[in-house]
């Protein structure tokens, strides 16, 4: 009987960004992925098991990184899941400046290049 593997969904809009994401990731959990914050919402009412969540900042997107993880916390609101989801936004920008209101959405920041830190910040997760 195999074990069954936490599922990880990656939200990034660069199709190479988002394959090499996925295959440094897939030996380890079951990986979801979308290309846009809005594919995202919806693959996370198909699938309420998803435990993990890494997103991009989506720049141009109605449904940005920052909007997605806001909807992922107002949907929790009210439910007995509060905080279930983890959020990891992963930038490429090292002086990103994110107000304290938004990077509270996120229970990580990750910066590019995280070919360790996020599968790390995964497993924290998921302990």
């Amino acid at each position: 009987m195999s074990e069954r593997r936490q599922k990880v969904l990656v939200v990034e809009e660069n199709y190479s960004v988002q394959e090499a994401i996925k295959a440094l990731l897939e030996d380890e959990f079951c990986v979801l992925t979308a290309s846009t914050g809005s594919e995202a919402l919806v693959m996370l009412q198909q699938h309420e098991d998803v435990r993990v969540v890494t997103t991009s900042t989506l720049r141009g997107q109605q449904v940005n990184g920052f909007v997605l993880a806001q909807e992922i916390r107002a949907q929790e609101i009210g439910s007995q899941h509060v905080g279930r989801k983890k959020i990891i936004l992963v930038t490429g920008a090292d002086g990103l400046t994110i107000p304290e209101n938004i990077r509270a959405r996120f229970n990580a920041i990750v910066h590019k290049p995280f070919l360790s830190a996020l599968p790390q910040k995964i497993r924290v997760f998921l302990a």
